[in-house]
C-alpha cells in the first residue's frame, strides 16, 4: 500500500491528510497505517 495518509505541522497543530481519491480507505490495513501515523505525531 502506498502512503495515502500523511501529516504536516503548523506550529503546535498537526494536520493529517488523506489523499487517495477515489479509493475507500476504511480497510484494516489503512486503519493500521493511520494508527501508526497518530503515534508518530503524539
Amino acid at each position: 500500500m502506498t502512503e495515502a495518509a500523511f501529516f504536516t505541522r503548523e506550529d503546535a497543530i498537526a494536520i493529517i491528510s488523506i489523499d487517495d481519491v477515489p479509493d475507500n480507505r476504511m480497510s484494516l490495513e489503512f486503519m493500521d497505517q493511520l494508527e501508526v501515523l497518530v503515534d508518530v505525531i503524539a
